[in-house]
């Protein structure tokens, strides 16, 4: 390819590719909204009455990423959280918040929170203890979870028989084995019933997808045609097949590398991360290219082997 037809084709890619960030992005958001107005709990979480001590004894029956939320009555719309199967990673990864196991008696607060400052650390006080403040919950300052507190502090479980809410994968039917059906409630929902999170978001993302899929197989079938050109010229004066070959599917594999690292540094750049879902994506329509250009190259165009 020359170079004006290789920026061509790079452009394109490099539309294809922003597109499919962006919708990366727009996912991260509505499932962030979504997660806001379960109050950090997913559709299917359940509430128990239950010990700790009952918790404790059947954490292993519980899948990876089982957590259980209690209202602290001391304080309004503070909670504590406790890992029963997992990782303190699992508390709420679809907004992004990431509690590590050094994080365990720390806080996390909304904006409308004021926490007190000691010795220049945050922190806010509950049941006499003092728990320092490593971060902040929801997007914007009015978010819906902008007055609450969320505490990784599985000392605040008391031993009582309390209402427990249980989040994790299956955990509807894991709860019902252990504990009966008669112990289990539904949660209430929130405000996760949006026509926008519910039914546009997963339109939205899969006709964006299908269109960043046919811009990239555009793109490898124009570039395959410029290359194919090149490449009997090439063929023409005397190079080798193999050569030739060579530079196809380098051509191939190097382009689509290349314009998805300068998109990927510019968002890390900026301070945007994407998720598995959308590297997942990104990673798709590299490899659409690659197949296609190789298959209408090589494959189809072989008279200048």
């Amino acid at each position: 390819m020359t170079w004006r037809q290789a920026l061509a084709v790079a452009a394109l890619l490099l539309m294809t590719t922003g597109l499919v960030c962006a919708l990366g992005v727009f996912q991260t958001r509505a499932q962030a909204l979504a997660a806001e107005g379960r109050a950090l709990l997913s559709p299917e979480a359940v509430a128990v009455h239950a010990t700790v001590g009952e918790l404790m004894e059947h954490r292993a029956e519980f899948a990876v990423g089982t957590r259980a939320f209690r209202d602290l009555e001391e304080v309004p719309r503070a909670r504590t959280v406790v890992v029963l199967n997992g990782n303190w990673s699992d508390v709420a990864p679809s907004i992004g918040i990431r509690f590590s196991a050094s994080d365990v008696g720390r806080a996390l607060v909304g904006e409308a929170v004021h926490p007190e400052v000691e010795g220049g650390v945050p922190f806010v006080e509950v049941a006499g203890a003092q728990y320092e403040v490593v971060g902040r919950l929801g997007l914007r300052e009015d978010s819906l979870l902008a007055e609450d507190i969320l505490i990784a502090a599985p000392a605040l479980f008391d031993a009582a028989q309390t209402r427990t809410v249980l989040d994790g994968p299956d955990i509807g039917a894991r709860a019902v084995a252990v504990f009966g059906r008669d112990r289990i409630e539904p949660v209430a929902g929130g405000a996760n019933r949006r026509t926008t999170v519910d039914f546009v978001t997963p339109i939205v993302l899969t006709l964006g997808v299908a269109v960043a899929t046919m811009a990239s197989a555009v793109a490898a079938v124009s570039a395959a045609r410029h290359e194919g050109d090149r490449a009997r010229i090439r063929r023409l004066v005397g190079l080798d097949s193999a050569a030739v070959l060579f530079r196809t599917v380098l051509v191939a594999c190097s382009t689509p590398i290349i314009v998805c690292a300068a998109v990927l540094t510019g968002l890390s750049c900026v301070g945007v991360r994407l998720g598995g879902p959308a590297l997942a994506a990104v990673s798709s329509q590299c490899m659409v290219f690659v197949v296609v250009m190789l298959l209408v190259g090589p494959v189809r165009r072989r008279s200048w082997s």
